[in-house]
Order: C-alpha cells, then sequence, then structure tokens
C-alpha cells in the first residue's frame, strides 16, 4: 500500500509542477491562465509539495503572501495527517 502511496504523491505533485510552469509561461506571454482555485485544488488533493518547489524554483505566485499562506498550511496539515496515518512505517526512520 505505500509504493501505491508514494507513487500517487509523486505523480500528483509532478503533474502540480508542470501545471504552475504551464501557468508561468502562461503568464509572460499573456495568455489564457489558469485558475487558483485549481492550485488549490491541485494542493490539497496531495500536490502542495509541488506547488512549493514551484513557487521557489520558478518563481511564479511567489508574490502572494495569502496563496503562499494557503499552501503552507496545506501542506503542514498534510503532513501531520501523513504521520498520523503512516506512524507505524516512520517509527523506525524518527527513532534516528
Amino acid at each position: 500500500m505505500m509504493i501505491y502511496f508514494l507513487s500517487y504523491l509523486l505523480a500528483i505533485n509532478l503533474l502540480t509542477f508542470f501545471v504552475m510552469l504551464i501557468d508561468k509561461l502562461q503568464a509572460v506571454s499573456q495568455s489564457r491562465r489558469v485558475r487558483e482555485r485549481t492550485f488549490y485544488l491541485l494542493s490539497f488533493v496531495g500536490g502542495s509539495i509541488g506547488t512549493i518547489i514551484a513557487m521557489y524554483t520558478i518563481r511564479h505566485k511567489s508574490r502572494k503572501p495569502s496563496f503562499q499562506l494557503m499552501v503552507w498550511l496545506v501542506f503542514l496539515l498534510q503532513l501531520c495527517l501523513g504521520i498520523l496515518f503512516f506512524r507505524e512505517h516512520l517509527m523506525p526512520i524518527l527513532l534516528f
């Protein structure tokens, strides 16, 4: 089960990163943009790490404090839930 979960996380975060990249390119070329709620949805379903990486590597949405705050809150919530749900798998890692 853990391998499926990690595969899902990798896929959703790559997808989120590339959607952020596409939106950045559209912003530069003044084309039609991706809605902000799409980024919130992608972050909420597991893509918060991809969103955070995109914010700081391609400098997209990095000037919007409200967007950053929401994404970081979603990430922290996911981290806490992940630790609670997978704590038996994480115990050997956390003991070091």
